[in-house]
């Protein structure tokens, strides 16, 4: 994948994926990082949340920064099919666990510079760096 360079921003660079498409690789710390923080209404969004949207007019998914994807369907209005909401365990979708005798490994972002984050056209890729 080349990096673009131009354009990138702050929270990560722009690539170009393995079929010549462009596609965004996410590479802030959200948790640690002042930067990450957005003016968002936090009844809604995390305003460390950053997201990406693939869809239609029927159903979108919603794929989060923290590694998780929500479902959004706009038919009689919107809501969300598989709410994240930890509370009341509820925990979208998307993401998924390994374990063997040793080890534990999750999609799910929490900090670790092991997972990479990249929002294509189409698509939302994370990329486990397992030691």
């Amino acid at each position: 994948m080349n990096v673009k360079e131009y354009g990138s921003g702050y929270f990560g660079d722009w690539i170009f994926d393995e079929h010549g498409l462009p596609a965004y690789e996410y590479k802030c710390n959200q948790l640690v990082d002042e930067k990450a923080k957005t003016f968002t209404n936090p009844k809604l969004r995390n305003p460390i949340e950053h997201f990406h949207q693939v869809g239609n007019d029927r159903l979108v998914a919603i794929a989060s920064n923290f590694g998780y994807v929500q479902v959004r369907q706009d038919e009689g209005g919107p809501k969300i099919l598989n709410d994240y909401n930890p509370e009341n365990f509820q925990y979208a979708g998307g993401f998924g666990y390994l374990v063997d005798d040793n080890e534990i490994l999750c999609t799910l972002y929490n900090g670790s510079d092991e997972l990479k984050r990249i929002f294509g056209v189409g698509y939302f890729r994370k990329i486990l760096l397992s030691k």
